[in-house]
């Protein structure tokens, strides 16, 4: 979403908080009641969510444009 320009990186980190309480909620009831099994499924989905924000700034970093200062020279002259 990131690449096409749909949303930024601003916006996930903005929503960090409501997706983990959704993985937390999400990891409750799909394991057993196991308080050590909800953690084990909500860490890693965390940590891949913390990755995707992580990417999702790489990407904006490479979509920017470059700026060219040589043709700025090369019309001086």
């Amino acid at each position: 979403l990131t690449w096409r320009g749909i949303l930024g990186s601003l916006w996930w980190s903005k929503a960090r908080a409501v997706a983990v309480m959704l993985i937390c909620l999400l990891s409750a009831i799909i394991t057993p009641p196991d308080v050590v099994s909800q953690i084990m499924v909500a860490l890693p989905m965390i940590a891949l969510f913390q990755l995707g924000i992580l990417l999702s700034m790489l990407v904006e970093k490479l979509k920017k444009p470059v700026v060219d200062n040589d043709d700025d020279e090369n019309n001086e002259e």
